[in-house]
């Protein structure tokens, strides 16, 4: 097996032990959009007449609330059967199954008008799978489709930094503090053996990851701008967590994560 193999199940390992536990639907609570995807949406999504619309890693539905009323027709997957369970049961309309990104054979050519991937889902595979996700997104889109996604960025200048201890006022707030720090420093430390730094990409442990539970893909902009040209797309826009456009040469260290908007040709 080589080393990228290697890397892709590992990295996969990781990351499904969280994914697959039950209680994770709990995790995610937020309801809303973030301004990034809002913004990313209101840019493309007037371009559309039809709106055929894949929502990938669905989870528990944050984005299918709003995606399915925009759509003519609205498809989502999660790989997560604790997901999808949860989805079944509180939010039925959204017809959600389970899937997996790096495979969207049921989902024929040319089908969608644009294909949404929130919350860096992209990032919890590894360099090979990536690609893999990208190549399936461009056959299951239109010609002049929209790819939307966001990933971690490789630029932002904590990207590879640890727990950090943050303490309030509120004793009772800093205990709680305390103890995750404790517990966020020993999934840290257990994983960080698994890091791995490529020319192209990072994989990393990060503080969005379930307390640092998950090994996460990082890529700069340059980067990822060549992989979805390699893989038929073109870049239209990287928004910055301070939802600014960026352009080449512009500082992007601020940003834990980017949104991107992505064109097939």
């Amino acid at each position: 097996m080589d080393r990228v193999s290697t890397q892709t199940e590992t990295q996969d390992s990781i990351n499904r032990r969280v994914y697959y536990s039950q209680g994770v639907e709990t995790i995610y609570k937020e309801r809303g959009l973030y301004p990034t995807e809002a913004l990313a949406l209101l840019r493309v999504i007037a371009e559309f007449p039809h709106r055929d619309i894949l929502d990938l890693g669905v989870g528990t539905g944050r984005t299918g609330r709003y995606l399915s009323q925009l759509a003519s027709h609205y498809e989502c997957i999660d790989y997560s059967p604790v997901m999808i369970e949860h989805l079944q049961k509180n939010a039925p309309e959204l017809h959600a199954r389970q899937g997996d990104m790096r495979d969207l054979s049921a989902f024929d050519d040319a089908s969608f008008d644009f294909v949404f991937a929130a919350a860096n889902l992209v990032d919890a595979v590894g360099h090979a799978d990536r690609l893999k996700v990208l190549h399936e997104v461009h056959r299951v889109l239109r010609p002049g489709g929209a790819f939307l996604f966001s990933s971690h960025n490789r630029n932002y200048f904590g990207a590879a930094e640890g727990p950090r201890l943050r303490m309030v006022r509120n004793p009772i707030v800093n205990l709680k503090n305390v103890v995750r720090y404790v517990r966020q420093s020993r999934n840290f430390a257990r994983l960080s053996q698994y890091r791995v730094d490529e020319s192209e990409y990072a994989l990393l442990v990060d503080e969005a990851g379930h307390d640092y539970q998950l090994l996460h893909y990082h890529i700069d902009r340059k980067n990822q701008r060549a992989q979805l040209a390699a893989a038929g797309f073109e870049l239209v826009y990287a928004i910055s967590e301070k939802l600014a456009v960026l352009h080449d040469g512009d500082d992007d260290s601020q940003s834990m994560t980017l949104q991107y908007i992505a064109r097939r040709v």
